[in-house]
Formats: structure tokens, sequence, C-alpha cells
């Protein structure tokens, strides 16, 4: 059953901060001409991560805003995907930082790396890690509740 048309009438109309996300590029592509809401294509560590090289973001661009990556994807560094990603036009969110696998060095060095986005379980952790580090512009990190 498709969940594209569903979602979007259960949206329409409203004002909610939502970003819309996939695995699936089929779903996004499809979803790109109908919202402005912005589209996150998700990838795992063990999927497409041909979608997290400078070609593949650059085809990711056409129909999305954003990629969500496993944050294995960016850390351990170096690596270049939040540059590469910004680079084609996308922003970079990094998924999912928990107190039990993540410190607040980790999520110090997501900040550092340039992502634009964190899912995390503990946003309240998260934010404090953020503020450390960022300050006053820490107001521009999103914050995601995995929950």
């Amino acid at each position: 059953l498709a969940l594209e048309e569903p979602l979007l009438a259960a949206l329409a109309g409203r004002d909610l901060p939502v970003f819309v996300q996939s695995f699936d590029p089929g779903n996004l592509r499809w979803l790109r001409p109908r919202t402005a809401l912005p589209l996150v294509q998700l990838v795992s560590g063990t999927g497409r991560v041909d979608l997290v090289t400078a070609t593949g973001l650059r085809r990711v661009a056409q129909y999305a805003d954003a990629v969500g990556v496993d944050e294995h994807l960016v850390l351990p560094g170096p690596s270049s995907e939040a540059a590469d990603a910004h680079a084609a036009g996308l922003q970079v969110h990094v998924w999912t930082l928990r107190d039990e696998t993540d410190s607040i060095e980790d999520t110090w060095a997501f900040v550092d790396a340039g992502v634009d986005g964190l899912f995390t379980d503990q946003p309240d952790t998260t934010l404090e890690a953020c503020r450390l580090r960022l300050g006053a512009q820490a107001s521009g990190i999103r914050i995601h509740a995995a929950r």
C-alpha cells in the first residue's frame, strides 16, 4: 500500500516542522513535484552507500533536500560526506545518537564535520553538547528526537 498520498493528505493545510524521510529514492522522487516539504534521503551503512559518493549526492540533490546518513558513514573520519553533500546543495543529518553509545565528544565531532542536523534518542544531552561546543551558534543546529 502506497503511503505517499495519505501522508500528503494528512499534512495538507498544517504548519508542522516535518521532514519526510525514506530509504527508497522512488518515494522521494514521486513526492518532489507534489510537496514543498523537505525531503530526506536516508542511507544506512549497509544500504545504498553509492548514494553518498560525490556522484550519488549530486543525483540525490535532484529530488531531496538532505541526506540522513548512519552516523558511521560520517565518523570515524576523516570523511568527505558532509562537504560533498554541501557541494551538491544538500544538508546532512546523522542518525541516531544515543547516550549509551555516543559521547559529548562524538557529538562535537559531528558538528565539527559540518553536519546540519542530528537525530537522537536524548535531545537534551545532544543539545547541551552542541551548546557547549558552539555557544550561541547552537541555535542553528536541528535536533530531532528519534522516538
